[in-house]
């Protein structure tokens, strides 16, 4: 069972996502801050930044290390299927243990998690109530470091065709000579082209889960309403997010109401698809069972 998202072994977008948040400080720190015109600038700006970077990066470790975990798994050894105040207890199969009503089992963790959201393959961890706070902040500071990335590129640009001489100055102290004035403004379009992509990536999942929170849903919650919504659309009865998966015998029995002639053929494999439908559910949402 995974605690959190520093236990061996690293999931390789874990990996990549380190290397490529380092690759972009790295580059900043090296080539875009010492670029900038006065001292007081560039001293402002690469304290800023580095600034900003520590945040973020503070953010990114507490949300992988954090476990969020149902509370039952981190005290198994000592829950009892008890009663209080006659309110239900409910029991993951799976963990066999007692859990909170919204807690979902995540399969590459291997535990149940509290108000389950979705698992962070970046992360290496799965992101529930003990760390969606922090979660959304690292996205938000995610995403004002890679526009202050962006906009300091952007004015660096922009100064090679408003002051060319200046630019030329700047790129024979930093590139020692080697390229021309064309190729360093190739080469900031290049540095700003991957700030911007990376915002624009960040920025739309902020903008998923501001809707999602805006709406009362979590991204586990959005997944399963848009798989019974294609499911719908291959039934000849729709069903709502809310309703419990059809049985194979129903959809064998609306199937035959639908087809006077009686095609066996289509009926087995509209049941075929719903049953495995089933599943593929029950997997990725293994039941619980209420004691009450």
């Amino acid at each position: 069972m995974r605690k959190h998202g520093f236990q061996y072994p690293p999931d390789n977008h874990q990996v990549i996502a380190v290397l490529l948040f380092s690759v972009l400080v790295a580059g900043f720190f090296l080539f875009s801050s010492w670029q900038l015109h006065t001292l007081a600038a560039r001293i402002g700006v690469t304290a800023s930044f580095g600034a900003a970077t520590l945040f973020t990066l503070f953010l990114g470790v507490l949300t992988a290390r954090i476990d969020a975990g149902d509370p039952g798994i981190r005290q198994q050894h000592t829950a009892e299927l008890t009663v209080v105040n006659q309110q239900p207890k409910y029991i993951c199969t799976i963990c066999q243990v007692v859990v909170q009503p919204r807690s979902k089992q995540c399969r590459k963790c291997d535990k149940c998690v509290q108000d389950f959201d979705h698992h962070c393959i970046w992360l290496n961890n799965c992101i529930g109530k003990a760390n969606y706070g922090s979660f959304m902040c690292l996205l938000t500071a995610t995403l004002v470091l890679l526009l202050f990335q962006a906009a300091v590129n952007i004015i660096l640009l922009a100064t090679s065709f408003t002051n060319p001489a200046a630019a030329s100055n700047r790129q024979h102290y930093q590139f020692s000579g080697g390229i021309s004035l064309t190729g360093y403004r190739v080469a900031w379009i290049a540095f700003l082209a991957a700030p911007m992509l990376l915002a624009l990536l960040v920025g739309e999942l902020l903008v998923f889960h501001l809707v999602l929170q805006w709406r009362g849903m979590s991204t586990y919650d959005y997944i399963l309403a848009q798989r019974e919504k294609h499911s719908s659309q291959r039934l000849p009865k729709k069903v709502s997010p809310e309703d419990p998966p059809p049985s194979s015998s129903l959809i064998m029995a609306n199937t035959s109401a639908l087809d006077p002639d009686g095609e066996a053929g289509s009926q087995t494999v509209e049941c075929a698809e719903a049953e495995a439908d089933r599943k593929g559910r029950q997997a990725a949402d293994p039941q619980q069972v209420v004691v009450v």
